[in-house]
């Protein structure tokens, strides 16, 4: 039995995942302003401001129509910031075991200078007549 408590285990996202859902988004992304500037040039909007027109139309759109595989990407990503993250710590660790103890020592150390310099400009006002 060890003493330390147990971790949750990490998935660890998947280089097709991440890729996956970016390219998705992408496609839809384009595939929506190519909808919109083909419908506009049938309407017979001329090629340049239908295409203008297509694209202001296509972001506030893409942001309601796209919704759910924009949050699936942004999770992705996430995903792997953290991965990467929680592998950085992992590494430190390994080369460093220390290191997290001199960090708390000097967040302390930091914290107890700040009280002290809190405390003198406290007695600082009490001393000062109004």
């Amino acid at each position: 039995m060890t003493d330390q408590p147990e971790q949750p285990a990490r998935v660890e996202p998947t280089f097709r995942g991440w890729m996956g859902s970016m390219w998705l988004y992408t496609t839809l992304r384009f595939g929506l302003f190519g909808v919109l500037w083909g419908i506009l040039y049938l309407l017979g909007v001329s090629g340049y401001i239908a295409a203008m027109i297509g694209l202001v139309l296509s972001v506030p759109l893409s942001f309601v129509l796209l919704a759910r595989p924009r949050a699936r990407f942004a999770a992705q990503l996430e995903a792997r910031v953290d991965s990467r993250r929680f592998q950085r710590e992992d590494l430190d660790t390994q080369l460093d075991p220390d290191a997290h103890d001199r960090e708390a020592e000097l967040r302390e150390a930091q914290a107890e200078e700040a009280r002290r310099v809190d405390m003198r400009k406290k007695s600082r006002r009490a001393a000062t007549p109004d």
